[in-house]
């Protein structure tokens, strides 16, 4: 009975260990996509936002210079005609595939994205023109919310982690994990 006992307590140990390593992982995988997801979607939001104040240039020099030819200004040639934006998209479009192919825009969404995972404040891109962001709340950053069962393994793993941590001079690990959740 003793020997049964034993062996079934380790193997639970053993189970409860490796879900909590295989939850670890699947939130590290969940974070580093949706940060790519998001800083990927922070560069196109620039790239559209070039695109639509190259065409808003265009509009006003191409009214300035109607104007200037005294040439009647009306609702169909007001604005830029809608040919003209499409004949710029092409070259935007083919600036950005280059851009990624060429100059290291994957590099440069693959730090934003680390950035974000790390939750400090800081300029998108690092750049002073772009806005202050503070990714600290995004729901990908917060701890996993899980069953008070695996609250001792989890000590258990985090003290081991941080033991080894602090014999490599590290400070202790991020805690990813949070319990509060009680199973039905």
């Amino acid at each position: 009975m003793g020997l049964a006992h034993s062996v079934e307590s380790k193997t639970k140990e053993v189970l409860a260990t490796q879900r909590l390593l295989d939850l670890k992982q699947k939130k590290r995988e969940r974070d580093i996509t949706q940060s790519m997801q998001l800083a990927a979607t922070r560069d196109r939001l620039l790239w559209i936002g070039g695109y639509y104040a190259f065409v808003g240039l265009l509009s006003i020099s191409r009214h300035a210079w109607m104007h200037r030819r005294r040439i009647p200004i009306t609702w169909d040639n007001f604005f830029t005609p809608l040919n003209q934006a499409f004949l710029c998209l092409p070259p935007f479009l083919f600036g950005y595939q280059l851009d990624y192919a060429c100059f290291g825009k994957g590099e440069r969404i693959a730090a934003e994205a680390a950035r974000i995972r790390e939750g400090t404040s800081h300029r998108w891109f690092d750049s002073p023109w772009l806005p202050m962001t503070d990714d600290a709340g995004r729901w990908f950053n917060q701890p996993l919310d899980l069953p008070r069962t695996l609250e001792p393994t989890y000590g258990a793993l985090m003290e081991a982690a941080d033991a080894e941590r602090a014999a490599a001079g590290q400070p202790p690990a991020p805690r990813w994990a949070r319990f509060w959740w009680v199973p039905p």
